[in-house]
């Protein structure tokens, strides 16, 4: 397993580029934000199952447990997956864009770190400072 984020981050450019996720190969930043929805699509999926799964598992609908268990167990791993599947696709439109995640990374910091929020119903809600 690598550990190395900005490692992982140069093989999966350099994936991209051999498997000509390329301008040249016809490629943009819009067609990977595109392949990045469905991967959110699937992502949205699986943790809907994952909470079925939680709901027949812990509730009274409760079956053969341990065949549950097993299925949690993949699900958890197909939802690994999906994350990875997204942050694979932004990295390579990131790519097509002339930036990296460091560069984006940093200007999202930058930008959220005074931010002032609290969370309600599931959402961060930013507090702007003008008003107070």
């Amino acid at each position: 397993m690598i550990t190395d984020i900005n490692e992982l981050e140069k093989l999966i450019r350099v994936w991209g580029v051999e498997r000509n996720i390329t301008q040249d190969g016809g490629c943009t930043p819009q067609d990977q934000i595109s392949k990045l929805i469905e991967e959110l699509a699937e992502c949205v999926s699986t943790l809907g199952k994952i909470e079925q799964k939680k709901w027949h598992l812990y509730g009274a609908n409760a079956y053969d447990v341990e065949q549950a268990y097993d299925e949690m167990v993949e699900l958890e791993q197909k939802l690994c997956d999906d994350y990875g599947d997204m942050i694979v696709c932004i990295i390579q439109a990131m790519r097509l864009s002339g930036t990296d995640m460091i560069e984006c990374l940093n200007q999202s910091w930058n930008e959220i770190k005074d931010r002032k929020g609290y969370m309600k119903n599931g959402k961060f809600i930013k507090i702007n400072e003008e008003i107070l």
